[in-house]
């Protein structure tokens, strides 16, 4: 049945947007929740604790202040998500009362998941030696990257996370750049 449920899409490169079945999901217009969804996403790897999570989006309020604000965004969030009709497995978002987690097991599709995958695949190969597949690949996810991260943002976490993923971005073009060259592909190389 998972197989059969309509995935979210999330774009984080350009600007933010969240889909279902090619309908832009409402909930997200605080940005704060988007804040909250963004550094989740970026952090999906492993689980983070409220209270750091509290301090990184609310700095400038107290403590018990910033746990609160948390709390009434990931309520929201869970919302917009529509989790609260979601079995637990199915939930992107995983709250328990002392961490936050997105959930690996759910079903979504998010282009910085996508990108880092074909980075990390591409990474130690230069490019001279990719294979017309592999080459083809790395075109088509340089295409994901529709401007920076989270345009317009520009809160510190965010800042570095986009100067990350700019330098994987340059990095890609380059090793399509000498690909290019070998196969004598010199347009699509400019392009």
């Amino acid at each position: 049945m998972g197989e059969l449920m309509v995935k979210i899409c999330i774009q984080l490169f350009g600007k933010f947007c969240v889909r279902r079945d090619e309908q832009i999901l409402d909930g997200f217009d605080a940005r704060k929740v988007q804040e909250l969804f963004c550094y989740l996403l970026l952090h999906r790897d492993h689980s983070l604790p409220r209270e750091i999570l509290a301090s990184i989006l609310w700095p400038d309020t107290t403590t018990a202040q910033s746990k609160k604000n948390l709390r009434q965004a990931l309520w929201q969030l869970q919302s917009a998500l529509g989790s609260q009709n979601q079995r637990l497995n199915d939930r992107i978002v995983l709250v328990e009362p002392d961490w936050v987690q997105l959930n690996s097991a759910a079903n979504f599709w998010l282009d910085v998941a996508v990108f880092e995958r074909t980075f990390n695949l591409v990474q130690k190969t230069p490019g001279q030696e990719l294979d017309s597949s592999t080459a083809q690949l790395l075109q088509e996810t340089v295409q994901l990257y529709q401007g920076p991260l989270l345009e317009g943002w520009y809160q510190d976490w965010c800042l570095l996370e986009r100067e990350r993923l700019q330098s994987l971005y340059l990095a890609m073009l380059d090793k399509l750049m000498s690909y290019c060259e070998v196969i004598h592909d010199y347009y699509t190389g400019l392009l």
